[in-house]
């Protein structure tokens, strides 16, 4: 049996969380955390093969500065972010559209699986 992709979630609101995680969790294995310095203490622990990371957590910048500090060292991240960001791949914060989000995710990992 194939390893499902481990995903690190990162999101302070529990009505993403509800959402975003149930439509994750159909192909990949997620870790999801609310706070952002637990999330970076299990990014630490282990690997993740894809990081999606809020841009405005608790009302400050750090999952962007987070996400900018991933991207630059080459982990593949993806930013939530009602401010779309030219350096980093992202998905517009708004009405959740599960397939942009999963189209992301495999143009991040190179794959193209089937959607059901």
């Amino acid at each position: 049996m194939k390893q499902k992709i481990k995903i690190l979630y990162v999101e302070d609101e529990e009505n993403w969380h509800l959402t975003v995680i149930p439509c994750l969790e159909e192909r990949f294995a997620v870790t999801a955390f609310k706070d952002i310095n637990k999330a970076k203490a299990a990014f630490r622990r282990e690997k993740f093969d894809i990081v999606i990371c809020d841009g405005t957590i608790n009302a400050s910048n750090d999952g962007y500065n987070w996400a900018w500090d991933l991207n630059k060292n080459q982990q593949k991240v993806i930013l939530l972010s009602s401010i779309p960001s030219v350096e980093i791949p992202s998905v517009p914060k708004g009405p959740f559209n599960p397939v942009e989000l999963e189209r992301m995710i495999d143009k991040l990992l190179g794959t193209d699986t089937p959607r059901h």
